[in-house]
């Protein structure tokens, strides 16, 4: 079975940029308090954008290239494709700081 090197180095620098976020948020005295919530939405992030890419390619094995429709193939399927890497970011990454939010509210403050 043979590694894959690209997989494992996208998975560094995932948690490369956690941990520079990290370190960025705690030696900013305002910016500390957000420390997890930043972390959380690179995480949030990678693994948004991982879930709607591996959706995006599951609804497009359906297809062959031939059978795709005109909007999909070419720029705009690039377009789309896109838009479905960064939106599913960007969604992963606001559900993310929702629940550390959460988490921290109910936890250290009591918001129960």
């Amino acid at each position: 079975m043979k590694c894959n090197s690209s997989g494992l180095l996208s998975i560094g620098l995932v948690l490369a940029l956690a941990g520079c976020v990290f370190l960025v948020f705690l030696t900013v005295p305002r910016l500390r308090r957000h420390a997890l919530k930043a972390v959380a939405a690179v995480f949030g992030f990678a693994a948004g954008s991982i879930g709607s890419m591996g959706l995006y390619a599951l609804a497009y094995g359906f297809f062959r290239e031939d059978t795709l429709p005109a909007w999909a193939i070419g720029v705009p399927g690039a377009i789309l494709g896109n838009v479905a890497f960064y939106g599913g970011g960007i969604v992963g990454a606001w559900l993310a700081v929702r629940a550390v939010g959460w988490a921290q509210g109910y936890l250290l403050r009591g918001d129960r």
